[in-house]
């Protein structure tokens, strides 16, 4: 059984190139002066080697002490703020490796990004190395903190939650109310985080990681990437296509769909799994007291988010109240093992006591999710989120058209729609400095997707694919899993992967696996 990756609780952009070549992509430790198509007209030359270290930063660091146990080493790399202007001012970016155990070497760097945008990922290494099995060996297997997160020069904007999702409620008035709570967000970042916040894309993090693969003395870098990762990889293979070597993308996110709201057509797909979530429970009733059909574990839902308009739940210290309650259900919609639909109906029905008036008090991952989203402690994560998404694209549409828009997809989808629709800080952030990227390349990569994914749904990998003809795509049937590989323990996806990771050789046709 595989380790799950670790992910973020609620993920924006639920929100994620390679060359089959089979020769180790590892040049000699220093190259010449590189042109960066990034950047036009910038020449840099290779940064100096990372001095790995330990990762544990001191006695109380236990998820340091976790990596040095198991052998991963830690280092800080410099970078420009501004990869167009490399001589200027600089952050760190924090990085973690586990080394090839392959007697030859191995093939070179493997990269790991679990998304987000602002998941951390200095402990990616060890669970890849669980997902690879024996593959692992032939991999350095890197871990990366993104600029802006984590150990990484951080952004944080002081903010009393950790995600800016929210639901925009019903009605014009509960719209305004949530678009001015945006709207102070925003200001919050300007005022905290102001200067760095234009540099802190997708773009500037592509520039990041190559600037990583040369200071690795690596000719190419392989990829593995999720959700937001998927994007991630793509610009970078967009902006470097002579540097990425073999890749896999899981969760698929089509970049001529990405953008301000992440989530934005994903409503469907929300829908579809929170009524396959109620169906699991009613089939359950004698456990959970929900309802004994989908409709009337559905109608449960409606009536919590009711009772929290008319006044917010109180579950122990926190409150929730009809802005929060629906984005802690669509939270845990993205997988569908049976523990992660045992949670939501077991917070279901703890919600049920409290709607009711009764003292209730958060189990371990309720806490953990309301802490999360209600208060202060992660707020950077939120920040650097919120920070990514808006630095690469803003919403400029005006109030009333996306008031207008919002009706519209709330009547088609009255659960999703309200949160997927809702304002973001992003209709109150400057102008980006740099366009989105246009994204054409055509290398082969292998695609991973589930067919009811409810972060980035389906079709965007099947729009991927028909753009790359060269590529791959594995469809696990008739499964909501967001992020496949190395996370449900699918062997039919989970053999697949590894089997074009050893050899480089993609399958010979897309691949359909069975959800068990």
């Amino acid at each position: 059984m595989h380790r799950p990756f670790r992910r973020a609780v609620l993920v924006a952009l639920a929100a994620t190139t390679a060359l089959t070549a089979a020769a180790p992509a590892v040049a000699a430790p220093t190259a010449p002066a590189l042109q960066d198509p990034a950047v036009p007209g910038a020449v840099r030359t290779a940064p100096a080697e990372p001095r790995w270290g330990a990762c544990a930063r001191d006695p109380q660091d236990t998820h340091g002490a976790r990596l040095d146990a198991a052998g991963v080493r830690c280092a800080e790399l410099t970078v420009p703020v501004d990869h167009a202007d490399p001589g200027g001012p600089t952050l760190t970016v924090a990085v973690s490796r586990l080394a090839a155990t392959a007697p030859d070497g191995g093939l070179g760097p493997l990269l790991v990004n679990g998304g987000g945008p602002g998941g951390r990922g200095l402990h990616l290494p060890l669970d890849a190395a669980a997902a690879l099995g024996e593959t692992a060996g032939r991999y350095d297997l890197i871990g990366m903190d993104p600029r802006g997160i984590g150990r990484s020069t951080p952004v944080d904007c002081g903010w009393p939650t950790g995600s800016a999702i929210r639901s925009a409620g019903t009605g014009l008035l509960d719209f305004l109310t949530a678009s001015a709570a945006q709207r102070e967000l925003a200001h919050a970042c300007h005022e905290t985080a102001g200067p760095l916040l234009p540099f802190l894309t997708t773009r500037q993090t592509a520039g990041d990681i190559d600037h990583l693969r040369a200071a690795l003395g690596a000719r190419r870098l392989h990829y593995l990437g999720y959700s937001y990762g998927s994007y991630l990889g793509q610009v970078y293979g967009q902006l470097f296509p002579d540097r990425l070597g073999r890749t896999v993308l899981d969760g698929v996110i089509d970049p001529d769909r990405y953008g301000a709201h992440p989530l934005a057509d994903t409503t469907a797909a929300n829908e579809a799994a929170l009524r396959e979530w109620a169906a699991w429970t009613a089939d359950r009733h004698a456990t959970y007291r929900l309802g004994r059909d989908a409709d009337a574990v559905l109608r449960e839902v409606s009536r919590l988010v009711g009772a929290a308009a008319a006044r917010p739940l109180r579950v122990g210290d926190h409150r929730l109240d009809h802005h929060t309650l629906p984005v802690l259900h669509l939270s845990s919609l993205g997988t569908d093992t049976d523990a992660a639909r045992d949670s939501l109906a077991r917070t279901t029905g703890l919600l049920a006591r409290a709607a009711d008036g009764e003292r209730v008090t958060a189990h371990a991952d309720l806490d953990r999710r309301l802490r999360l989203l209600l208060t202060a402690d992660h707020s950077a994560f939120g920040s650097a989120q919120t920070a990514v998404l808006c630095g690469d694209a803003v919403d400029t549409r005006t109030t009333l058209a996306r008031y207008l828009a919002l009706r519209a997809e709330s009547a088609r989808h009255p659960f999703a729609g309200p949160v997927a629709g809702n304002t973001t800080p992003c209709a109150h952030w400057p102008e980006p400095r740099e366009p989105l990227t246009d994204v054409d390349d055509a290398t082969p990569v292998l695609l991973v997707a589930a067919t009811a994914d409810p972060r980035t749904s389906y079709d965007h990998a099947r729009a991927v694919r028909e753009r790359r003809p060269d590529a791959r795509l594995i469809t696990l049937e008739d499964s909501s899993q967001h992020g496949v590989f190395g996370v449900l323990g699918n062997r039919c996806v989970d053999d697949a992967v590894n089997a074009y990771l050893a050899t480089g050789r993609l399958p010979a046709t897309d691949l359909t696996c069975a959800p068990r």
